[in-house]
Order: C-alpha cells, then structure tokens, then sequence
C-alpha cells in the first residue's frame, strides 16, 4: 500500500450487542434478547417525539460537540456518510456488493441496499402556564402583592415563553440499515434521561417497522438494560445473513409522528407504549 492511499477498514467485535426486536419477551428471562424499557422511561416519553431523517446536519454536529474534538466523524468521513444518506432519502440507496456468495444461499441476492439515517428526538412545546402564579408574595395580612420585574428579567421571561413554545432537539443518533438490520453507529444528549428515551423510542419504531436485528456495537450497560445480548462473532454473521436480504423495513415515517391506538397497542408489547 502506497503512503498516499488511504482505506477504510471494517470494524467487527469480537461480541457484538444485539437486541432481537421481533422475539417474544420471556418473562421468566430477562435477558433473552428482546426490548424491554423502564416505566420511567415510558413515563418521561409523553413530552418527547422521534423523527428520522429531518436533521442530518443538526445531529452529527451534537454527536461531535458531545464527543470532542477527537470523535471519529472527521469531516471526510462525514461528507462520504451524507452522501449515502443523500442517496437514500432521494430513492437511489447505495448498493453494497458480496464479493464471495460461495457460502451463502444461492437465491439470496448478491447486491444489498444500505442506508444512513439520523433519528431526532424533539422535545414538545409545553402548554401555557399560569405566569403570574409565582410572581407575588405575601404580605402581612396574607394578601399577594405583586412585585414588578425588571426590564431585564422581563426580557428573560419573554425568551423563556418563546423557547418553550418551540421544538428543541434534546438528543439523537446516526446509524445505518441494511434489510431488516439496524446498527446504532454513535449519538448525543443534551438533557437528563433524553438519551434513554430516545434509544426506547426507536427500539420500538424499529420493532413496530418491522426491523429483526438492533445492533447496538460493543457492550455496555445501558445496552444491557435495553435488552440486549452478546453475540458472538459467528452468531452475528449468522444474523446477518438471515435478515440482510428483507425488504419491507423502512425507516421513514413522516415528521413528528405520534403512535397511532394501533400503533401503540403493538408498542406495548415491545414495553413501550407512549408518543414516538
């Protein structure tokens, strides 16, 4: 290899962590494989909605400032990673080659569409409150007297009102599909418990579309409280095989969409049943 050439390497683990999204939950295991997500969680996630594929730009950028100036998304890579995402959205997937099919049934297609997606977790605009509930305070005989704000704390409030009115992106993710598999590739948070909510939400996206396999990468303990197992390299590859080829995945539901009653009914059963 030439100095001035430069290749990219593929990276497989030793172990992979994978959640089984179409596998029954096992009641007397909890660690079989199959979603599971916390009643906190669920809880949380009324105030939250997922979208995918609306803010490319906006989550790379979080995934870099929350990584540092070292994350792996150096702008080469970047730039090669929205052009396939590009092609994607736009219909024309880009086509991933098995250079040895020997091994490998022979009805299977040697030829896979993979696509790069962002997933985006907003946080709602919250209803209005009552504004002047917290403004007085007592006096002697019990009644409230109002105090008047500043100039400044007036503007503050108004930013404040105005922010709140407004979606807020609060956490998200890259990753990649490939047939009915989806692979987490890495992700930001910026608020407390989004991160958790946003990986529930697209576990039971991925589930409800369809998808089989979640691969999560290396392990890791928040992974583990997911669901997920280790695989080991040989068990992946097997996974791999058996759900590459599936066409009916798709991860493209229009912006801001909320479970429907059916919709949400399914979600229970990947214990996850609020907006996403």
């Amino acid at each position: 290899v030439c100095s001035h050439d430069k290749i990219l390497l593929p990276k497989l683990h030793e172990e992979r962590c994978c959640i089984l999204l179409q596998q029954n939950k096992d009641n007397s295991n909890n660690n079989n494989g199959s979603l599971h997500t916390g009643k906190s969680t669920r809880k949380k996630a009324k105030n939250y909605a997922l979208t995918y594929n609306q803010a490319w730009e906006d989550v790379v950028e979080g995934c870099q400032e929350q990584h540092g100036n070292h994350c792996w998304l150096y702008p080469r890579l970047v730039e090669s990673f929205q052009a396939i995402h590009r092609a994607g959205c736009q219909g024309q997937p880009f086509l991933a080659t098995i250079m040895d099919n020997t091994s490998n049934n022979n009805n299977e297609p040697s030829q896979f569409p993979v696509r790069l997606h962002s997933v985006e977790l907003w946080s709602l605009p919250k209803s209005k409150t009552n504004n002047n509930a917290n403004k007085g305070s007592n006096n002697k005989n019990g009644k409230k007297k109002k105090d008047q704000p500043s100039d400044k704390e007036q503007e503050r409030q108004v930013e404040e009102e105005e922010e709140e009115r407004q979606l807020r992106l609060v956490a998200g993710e890259i990753g990649y599909s490939v047939g009915g598999i989806y692979t987490s590739l890495t992700g930001f948070t910026k608020e407390s418990s989004a991160g958790s909510i946003q990986l529930a939400a697209l576990g039971s996206a991925l589930k409800l579309q369809g998808f089989c396999v979640w691969d999560l990468g290396m392990m890791m303990d928040y992974k583990q409280n997911l669901g997920a197992i280790g695989q080991e390299r040989s068990q992946f590859v097997r996974l791999v095989h058996e759900h590459r080829w599936r066409t009916e995945c798709e991860l493209a539901p229009p912006p801001l969409s909320t479970l429907t009653d059916d919709e949400r009914n399914d979600a229970d059963h990947a214990d996850f049943g609020r907006n996403a």
